[in-house]
C-alpha cells in the first residue's frame, strides 16, 4: 500500500517529474522473488504496471500487458486492479467508448462494495464526460451509490437530464428535490428567466419542498414574493427592473451559491461541469446594471444597491462573485441609498454596510 501511495502522489499533470520518493522499479523487480515465494507474484507485477502508470505515464505498456484481461464475476482484488488500471489507460489516450466498457463490465460483474464504488465512480465521470449522463438515471441504472450521484447532479447534469430525472417515476424524491434546485437555479443564474418560468410551472416548487429556499432574496427586508410571481412579471415586461432585481436576489444568498458546493477535483465525480444555455450573469453584476440604468424606477435602483451591499453582508467578503470591491466604494453606495433613495423600504431596512 506504501508503494501505490508513493506512486500516486506523483500523478500531477501541472508537474511531470517523477517524485524523488516514488519507489524505483528497480527496487520492485528486486522483491518479485520475495512475492512469487508468497504467492503473490500477480500483485508485485501489478506494482510495477502501476509504477508504469502512476510515475512514468506509459498508458501505451499499461494497456499492452493488459489486453488479455477480461472481466469475471470472480475477479480477485488484484485482477480488479489491473482491469480499472486498464480503464484509466484508456481514458488517458482518449480511448473513451473502450474505457466506458471496462467500467460498465466492473459495475455489472464485481461483487464486492468496495469494487461495486469504485466502478460506479469511474462509469458516472466516463457518462458526464461523453454527453451520456443520463444513463446514470435511469430505471436499470448500474450508478447506484447515492453519494456519488448527488454530486453529478449538482454539477454535471445539464438541463435535459435534470427534467429528465423529474419526469422519472423511479427517481427518489430527494433526487427530484436536487434536479428541481439546480434547474431552477442554473436558470436564473444564466439569466433563462423563460425557462425558469415554465419548469417552475410544470414542477411547482411548494410540492418539491423549495417554495422556501426561493422566498427570500438578497435584502435585508425582502419582498418575499412569490418567485414565479416575479418570473411572470419579467418574462411579460422585460423592462421591469424591480423584478430583474428580485431574481437576481434569489440565488445570491450564500447557501444557493456554488461556493457552498466546492469544487470537485480532477478524478471526482462533478469535476465535469455540464454547459448551460445563455450567460451566466452574477447578482452583483445584475445590481450594478439596473444601478447603472438611467431608465428604472427609484424603487429598483435602491433595491439593487441594497442587494450590491448585501453581497459583503456580515463577513466583508463578496459573497455573490469575485469582483474586488473596496470599502470605499461600498461606503458610497450606502451613503448614496441612505441620501438619495432614504425615503425608500430599502434605505430604510439598511442599517450598515461591510
Amino acid at each position: 500500500m506504501e508503494v501505490l501511495a508513493r506512486q500516486r502522489t506523483t500523478n500531477n499533470e501541472e508537474n511531470k517529474s517523477t517524485a524523488s520518493y516514488a519507489v524505483a522499479p528497480e527496487v520492485i523487480k528486486s522483491s518479485l522473488a520475495e512475492f512469487k515465494k508468497s504467492g503473490q507474484e500477480k500483485l508485485g507485477q501489478y506494482l510495477l504496471l502501476s509504477h508504469q502508470f502512476f510515475v512514468q505515464r506509459n498508458y501505451t505498456a499499461v494497456l499492452q500487458t493488459t489486453a488479455d484481461m477480461q472481466v469475471t464475476e470472480k475477479l480477485s482484488n488484484v485482477d480488479f486492479s489491473y482491469m480499472y488500471l486498464r480503464g484509466l489507460a484508456l481514458e488517458k489516450t482518449q480511448q473513451k467508448d473502450k474505457a466506458y466498457t471496462v467500467w460498465q463490465a466492473l459495475a455489472s460483474k464485481t461483487h464486492t462494495n468496495s469494487m461495486r464504488t469504485q466502478s460506479q465512480i469511474a462509469l458516472i465521470i466516463n457518462l458526464a464526460e461523453n454527453d451520456k449522463l443520463r444513463e446514470a438515471f435511469t430505471e436499470n441504472s448500474l450508478i447506484t451509490f447515492a453519494p456519488i450521484r448527488k454530486p453529478a447532479i449538482i454539477y454535471s447534469a445539464n438541463a435535459q437530464v435534470l427534467e429528465y430525472i423529474m419526469q422519472g417515476k423511479h427517481t427518489s424524491t430527494e433526487e427530484k428535490h436536487a434536479a428541481l434546485f439546480q434547474l431552477v437555479r442554473k436558470n436564473l443564474q444564466y439569466q433563462q428567466y423563460s425557462e425558469a418560468l415554465r419548469i417552475i410551472k410544470l414542477y411547482p416548487l411548494k410540492n418539491y419542498n423549495l417554495s422556501e429556499i426561493y422566498l427570500e432574496d438578497h435584502a435585508q427586508n425582502p419582498s418575499k414574493t412569490p418567485l414565479i410571481n416575479d418570473l411572470q412579471q419579467y418574462v411579460d415586461d422585460p423592462k421591469n427592473t424591480l423584478a430583474l432585481v428580485n431574481l437576481a436576489g434569489r440565488y445570491e444568498t450564500f447557501h444557493l451559491t456554488d461556493m457552498n458546493f466546492g469544487e470537485p477535483k480532477d478524478g471526482q465525480v462533478g469535476n465535469y461541469k455540464a454547459k448551460w444555455a445563455g450567460e451566466f450573469k452574477s447578482p452583483l453584476k445584475i445590481f450594478q446594471q439596473v444601478m447603472q440604468d438611467s431608465t428604472t424606477s427609484e424603487e429598483a435602483r435602491a433595491k439593487a444597491i441594497s442587494g450590491a451591499i448585501n453581497c459583503f453582508r456580515r463577513i466583508g467578503a463578496n459573497r455573490c462573485d469575485s469582483q474586488d470591491i473596496p470599502l470605499t466604494q461600498r461606503k458610497i453606495w450606502f451613503a448614496t441609498l441612505k441620501k438619495t433613495y432614504g425615503k425608500t423600504t430599502w434605505a430604510q431596512a439598511q442599517k450598515l454596510y461591510w
